[in-house]
């Protein structure tokens, strides 16, 4: 079998989607933390479980809405190559926030039931959009390429 430019974008589009997998898996664990004391729930759950039971919540959403609206977001920004470091950065900043509170509205919209709390659930997808940005952009700066 002969390795020719084909095999080398299969290959870094690969490497793209394992530092994907491991952004969302370190995001869910952050937003697993932070979200026992930002919600209004008064349970006598010991810490450790409601970040698990978070984590198990939080990691599918990761998985199945964050890694492909990321790729997305890439794709629509790489398009507008002439902008600035900064502008990318906040343009970046918008659109996952912007897709962090569509992926709350969406589901909110077709159900045509009134969710309660939404502008809290709102408020924590913009947040674990933000929060697997930013986790991304260590991995972008990092060795790991």
């Amino acid at each position: 079998m002969e390795f020719n430019l084909y095999h080398v974008h299969i290959l870094k589009n690969l490497i793209k989607f394992c530092k994907k997998i491991g952004v969302a898996l370190i995001s869910s664990i952050i937003l697993s933390f932070i979200l026992p004391f930002v919600s209004a729930s008064d349970t006598n759950e010991p810490l450790l479980g409601i970040v698990m039971i978070g984590l198990f919540n939080i990691l599918p959403a990761y998985l199945i809405f964050g890694i492909p609206s990321s790729f997305l977001i890439n794709r629509i920004v790489q398009r507008l190559s002439v902008i600035s470091k900064l502008k990318r950065y906040f343009l970046n900043l918008f659109l996952y926030g912007f897709f962090g509170f569509l992926i709350v509205f969406i589901p909110a919209i077709l159900s045509k039931e009134v969710m309660l709390d939404f502008e809290f659930f709102s408020l924590m997808g913009v947040i674990a959009a933000l929060i697997f940005y930013h986790i991304s952009l260590i991995f972008e700066k990092s060795y790991l390429h």
